[in-house]
């Protein structure tokens, strides 16, 4: 141990648990059984992160594994899979792992496009169309009164990335102004 050891970020001492399954369970809110909610330190499975003073920060993100993760409080609120990396994504590589819901594997990857998302998800609460965005001109929000799903598409068409939300953004009035959505909250 050196002098000044004390003062590396905690996340930075972090070992990847050998032979982990990396998983995204939707309904679960949670990233190899790491629910949202839980104390960041409970990722530390995933081995250190990518980003230098993730605990400071309050950002944790896994470049290779295609996750990141925010916390406040140091309690895990939000999740991002990137299932294709935008250009100004600086090292983040796209998700390889499984996602499931309810513990079920979900047929949904790069070539995912929005009439495959509505048939394995269902019809989302709400759908978000933004023209004037460069590079994700689409979202589905998939709403509960404690969680939110966002999905994002690509100009292109294809599925962007999933966040996983608590409280759910929608939930703010600012946010549903933001993004035109006229529906009361909280979702029935």
């Amino acid at each position: 141990m050196g002098l000044f050891d004390f003062l590396r970020d905690p996340a930075s001492r972090w070992v990847a648990e050998p032979g982990l399954k990396i998983e995204v369970d939707l309904e679960a809110a949670s990233v190899c059984g790491v629910r949202l909610g839980s104390r960041a330190s409970a990722l530390s499975k995933l081995g250190p992160p990518s980003n230098p003073a993730p605990t400071k920060q309050g950002s944790y993100f896994w470049n290779p594994l295609g996750i990141g993760a925010t916390t406040t409080k140091e309690i895990l609120d939000y999740y991002i899979i990137t299932i294709h990396p935008l250009d100004d994504d600086d090292g983040l590589q796209p998700f390889t792992g499984t996602l499931l819901r309810a513990g079920k594997p979900l047929d949904l990857g790069p070539a995912s496009r929005v009439e495959d998302v509505v048939r394995v998800l269902g019809e989302p609460w709400y759908d978000y169309v933004d023209d004037e965005d460069p590079d994700v001109t689409r979202t589905l929000f998939y709403e509960t009164r404690a969680l939110e799903w966002t999905v994002e598409f690509l100009k292109a068409g294809t599925l962007g990335g999933i966040e996983l939300i608590t409280p759910p953004s929608l939930g703010n009035p600012q946010t549903r102004k933001y993004v035109k959505c006229e529906k009361p909250w909280p979702p029935a």
